[in-house]
C-alpha cells in the first residue's frame, strides 16, 4: 500500500491519493504509512530542487527566479494537500516542518544562511520599485507570496534589515511604485511580525510625506522672500535618524566636504527657512546621499545639453570646470575636501566615461596629475547617469552590507 501511495505521490495522480486518503483516513494509525512515505518523498524533491537552483536549471542568481521556484513548490503541495488528503493536520505539519528546511538550508544557502532573506527583500524591492514592467494591479497577489515565503524564514531580522534598506533607497530616490503599494507591504509585515518590525517603515513613509509639505512650503517662502532663483528646482529630504538605517558619510575619511557655491546657497536658505519653522532643532547634512543633474554644453555636443546624473561630491568636482580649463589633481583635492581614496574613485568614472581627459595620459588620478573636460565627449544617450559605474557608490553599499551583518548579530545576541 505504501508503494502505491508513492507511486502516485511521484506521478502526480492527485485522484488515486484521495481516492486512499478517503479509503483510508477513517481507520486508526491506517495513514501512519502514508505520512512516512510523504516525508520520504519530500525530501527527493528537495533534492532535485537544491540541484536545480545551484547548477543553473533555475537561474539563481536572481532574486525573482529563485522565490518562483520556492512559491511553484509551495503552491504545488499546498494545494494537493488541499485536494487529496483535505488539508489533513499531519500532512500539513510534514510539509511545513520540511517547507521550513528548505527554504533556509537548501544549496543556495550552504555558504551565506541568510542567502533566502536577502533575495526575498531583494524580490519585494524590485515588485515595490517603479518600472515599466510593474503592474500596480497584480501587485497583491505577487507581495502575498512574498508573505508566503516570509512565514518559513528562519532569519526574519535580516529580511527586516535589508528591507528596510531597500524601502529608503526607493524613497529617496524617488523609484517607489506607489504610496499605497508601500502601504500594502508595510500592513502584510505588520500582520505578520507586529508593529515592532513596522514601526520605522511608516515612519520612513510619514517622513516623504512630510518632506513634500515641506519643500512646498519652501517654495513659497522663496517667492515671498525675493529669492526664488535660489532654490530653483531643488528638493530636500527631512529625515527622522532614528528610523532611516543609512551609513555614515564613505568619503569624509579625514576630510571635510565643500559643497559648490551654488548648492550651498539654497542649502543655507533651506535651513534657514526649517529653523524659522522648528525652533531648536537641528540638521544634519547627508551629502553622501545628495545628488542631482548637471546640464553641460560642449562644442561637439547636439543642440540639446548633455545631462548628467551625479551625486553632490561628483557635482563639486564638475562645477570647477566652469571657471577653469584645467585643474590638478591636489588643487580638486583642496577645492572639495574629498578624501584621496574616493576622489580617486570619482575621477576613475568620468575618465572611464570620457567625460575627463587627464595629463600625463597614460596615469591613474593622482597627485600631480592634471585634468581637462574632453570637448569632444559623445554619447548616444542626452541624459547620462555617472551614478551607476560610480566606484564610491559601490564602496558605500559594502559599508552597509557591513553594517547590516553587525546589527543582525547585535539583535541576535539581545
Amino acid at each position: 500500500m505504501g508503494d502505491e501511495f508513492l507511486f502516485y505521490l511521484e506521478s502526480r495522480d492527485q485522484l488515486e491519493l484521495h481516492r486512499m486518503f478517503n479509503h483510508l483516513s477513517s481507520i486508526p494509525n491506517a495513514l501512519n504509512e502514508f505520512y512516512h512515505q510523504f516525508s520520504k518523498h519530500v525530501m527527493q524533491v528537495e533534492l532535485f530542487a537544491t540541484s536545480s537552483l545551484v547548477n543553473g536549471t533555475a537561474d539563481s542568481s536572481t532574486a525573482k527566479a529563485y522565490i518562483k521556484e520556492l512559491l511553484e513548490i509551495h503552491g504545488y503541495y499546498d494545494t494537493l494537500i488541499k485536494t487529496a488528503f483535505a488539508s489533513d493536520a499531519k500532512f500539513l505539519r510534514c510539509f511545513d516542518e520540511w517547507f521550513v528546511q528548505f527554504v533556509n538550508k537548501n544549496g543556495v544557502c550552504q555558504q551565506k544562511p541568510d542567502k533566502s532573506a536577502m533575495l526575498l527583500a531583494a524580490h519585494a524591492d524590485s515588485l515595490l520599485r517603479e518600472s515599466i514592467h510593474t503592474q500596480e494591479i497584480e501587485l497583491a497577489d505577487k507581495l502575498a507570496g512574498v508573505m508566503t515565503i516570509f512565514q518559513y524564514l528562519m532569519d526574519k531580522e535580516t529580511f527586516h534589515i535589508a528591507y528596510s534598506k531597500r524601502m529608503a533607497d526607493r524613497l529617496l530616490k524617488g523609484r517607489s511604485l506607489s504610496v499605497q503599494a508601500e502601504k500594502l507591504m508595510i500592513g502584510s509585515l505588520h500582520e505578520a511580525g507586529g508593529f515592532e518590525h513596522t514601526r520605522k517603515l511608516e515612519t520612513m513613509l510619514e517622513d516623504t510625506k512630510i518632506s513634500s509639505a515641506l519643500n512646498v512650503g519652501f517654495q513659497c517662502w522663496l517667492r515671498e522672500s525675493g529669492w526664488l532663483r535660489v532654490g530653483a528646482g531643488v528638493s530636500f529630504q527631512v529625515l527622522r535618524a532614528w528610523s532611516w538605517p543609512l551609513a555614515i558619510d564613505p568619503s569624509s575619511s579625514g576630510t571635510s566636504f565643500i559643497p559648490p557655491k551654488s548648492i550651498v546657497n539654497a542649502h543655507s536658505r533651506f535651513d534657514k527657512f526649517y529653523k524659522s519653522k522648528h525652533v531648536g532643532r537641528e540638521l544634519r547634512w547627508m551629502w553622501h546621499l545628495c545628488n542631482g543633474e548637471l546640464k553641460a554644453n560642449f562644442d561637439s555636443s547636439p543642440r540639446v545639453p548633455y545631462v548628467f546624473r551625479v551625486s553632490a561630491y561628483q557635482m563639486s568636482i564638475l562645477l570647477l570646470f566652469n571657471s577653469h580649463a584645467t585643474i590638478s589633481y591636489d588643487s580638486i583635492q583642496q577645492n572639495t575636501g574629498l578624501g584621496e581614496e574616493h576622489l580617486q574613485q570619482y575621477l576613475s568614472v568620468f575618465l572611464y566615461a570620457g567625460l575627463l581627459n587627464i595629463s600625463p595620459d597614460t596615469s591613474h588620478p593622482v597627485s600631480g596629475t592634471q585634468f581637462a573636460l574632453n570637448l569632444n565627449f559623445s554619447s548616444p544617450k542626452i541624459k547620462v547617469n555617472l551614478l551607476r559605474n560610480g566606484g564610491a557608490e559601490r564602496e558605500r553599499k559594502n559599508i552597509e552590507e557591513i553594517r547590516a551583518e553587525q546589527e543582525r548579530q547585535r539583535c541576535l545576541e539581545v
